[in-house]
């Protein structure tokens, strides 16, 4: 111990009075307004600080504690429905949810003087449901519950002045920059939520705002790597069992690939009749793939002899992108001194330059295999990179200007393009099974349609990010390269 440090105060028991989490101890979280209606047909709101998680695996349950005899308490134990409101921090708010949680009010006062608006359900089979309560409209996320009210699943007594009541959640609804965030991996926020202390010394409630959250990576060096795999693995299907030995085999797969390359083994195993997944059939099948396909072509027909050694060549990610590397130094290298036709240098530099630029632009809207990207480029073409591949390599075409560039230039385009969209659209939809097939019946593979826009937003900038062009696409280094080849033939 350092001989500045502080030396902590001695401990001393804290006397267990009734609710006892706020005037023996020290406790924070955040709270629900939780709707409700009441016999009169009047949605209510009823602020609790005590409601949590319950049910969550297979099971989607909330426990709400609550005073006996609140308004909500009775319109749930009578109707069985209610919804659970998450606001964001709004200081102007809070003396009105002090005000919608003190006892003593009926229903009608209270909702007289309410700061929060109220609206209908988003679930369509619950508007003409006049049991259902209304929500909050300022609210990010409403959970819709009914009370599971029975005693196999739950119960506990509780005292004369508490009841415990055990919610089965419906339906999750959030507002659509909420639910898109939660696919934004390391570039999710955090909703500013609201955090209580509770009720202390008989006469104050107390709130705060936090400040900006942090997150931190999930350790590399602790416990199983296999662990994680099995747990996925052990929960895509009940009949199937994987044993520790076979996810051993399987922790070398990238983590975006781990829960298809589950599900098709699964598959297997269900075409083979087997029930239990060991070592043995993790390597017989690892075997039978390695021999004749990648990953990007396992899910296809299997082929032989010239059409798989072709097709394989095809579908080969780094081929295609070396092969194009090279070809922007070939095209200017032997690029000839004077020009063949009348604007070719100018021509190929303005082509050869959109198709940078739009290649540096959608780079900075999509994060690989972690969120659908449909906003800037990506709300006119699904594969906007590869628009600006084909334009780019079309401007080094004519600035080459002989015709062989041209041939070459093809040649490629059509051996790896159809089946790089392929795959690229096979992984999305796996990937997001929800939001790609609506994307992809409005958005075009390559070339946008006269005036057809997936989104509103076009090729606004406010969601672009430099961080993801660089750190995932690598896309600056690429503008680099090319932009030296340009300023080299420039120089000639």
């Amino acid at each position: 111990m350092s001989f500045w440090s502080k030396k902590p105060d001695k401990w001393i028991e804290s006397p267990m009075h009734n609710n006892w989490y706020q005037s023996s101890a020290y406790f924070l979280s955040s709270f629900a307004l939780i709707t409700s209606v009441n016999e009169e047909g009047i949605t209510s709101i009823g602020p609790y600080q005590l409601t949590f998680p319950f049910g969550v695996i297979e099971r989607r349950e909330w426990i709400v504690i609550s005073r006996r005899g609140s308004n909500t308490s009775k319109n749930l134990l009578r109707n069985k429905k209610c919804a659970l409101n998450f606001i964001e921090y709004d200081k102007t708010k809070i003396p009105n949810i002090v005000d919608l949680g003190y006892p003593g009010q009926t229903p009608e006062e209270k909702m007289e003087d309410c700061a929060f608006e109220l609206e209908d359900t988003p679930t369509e089979s619950f508007i003409n449901d006049t049991e259902r309560p209304k929500i909050i409209k300022e609210a990010f996320q409403v959970f819709e519950c009914e009370l599971n009210d029975n005693p196999e699943d739950f119960h506990y007594a509780g005292t004369e002045t508490t009841e415990y009541l055990l919610l089965k959640i419906n339906h999750i609804h959030l507002r659509e920059k909420w639910r898109n965030n939660l696919d934004k991996g390391n570039d999710m926020e955090i909703p500013n939520m609201p955090i209580s202390f509770g009720f202390r010394n008989a006469n104050q409630f107390w709130f705060a705002k936090h400040k900006k959250p942090f997150w931190l990576p999930t350790p590399e060096n602790k416990g199983s790597k296999h662990d994680a795999v099995m747990y996925i693995a052990n929960r895509l299907d009940e009949e199937i069992t994987f044993t520790e030995n076979a996810c051993k085999q399987l922790t070398g797969i990238p983590k975006v690939f781990v829960k298809p390359a589950l599900k098709s083994i699964v598959q297997e195993a269900k075409n083979q009749r087997i029930t239990t997944i060991d070592k043995a059939f993790i390597d017989k099948v690892n075997s039978k793939r390695m021999q004749y396909m990648s990953h990007r072509t396992e899910d296809l027909p299997e082929l032989t002899g010239i059409k798989h050694l072709i097709r394989e060549m095809r579908y080969h990610e780094f081929s295609r992108q070396s092969i194009g590397i090279i070809l922007v130094s070939v095209f200017c290298y032997f690029a000839p001194l004077k020009p063949i036709f009348p604007f070719q240098i100018e021509a190929g530099y303005v082509i050869a330059i959109i198709g940078l630029m739009i290649r540096l632009i959608a780079s900075g809207y999509v994060l690989k295999n972690k969120e659908l990207s449909t906003t800037g480029p990506y709300s006119y073409v699904r594969h906007p990179l590869y628009t600006g591949n084909l334009i780019l390599l079309l401007g080094l075409a004519i600035i080459n200007g002989l015709w062989w560039s041209f041939f070459v230039g093809f040649l490629f385009a059509i051996f790896y393009y159809p089946t790089a969209i392929e795959y690229e659209d096979r992984k999305l939809k796996q990937l997001f099974p929800d939001d790609w097939p609506q994307w992809a019946n409005n958005t075009p593979a390559l070339w946008p349609k006269p005036g057809s826009k997936e989104t509103d937003r076009g090729l606004s900038f406010n969601e672009w990010s430099f961080s993801k062009s660089l750190r995932s696409n690598y896309e600056p280094v690429i503008v680099v390269y090319v932009l030296a080849w340009l300023i080299l033939l420039s120089q000639r």
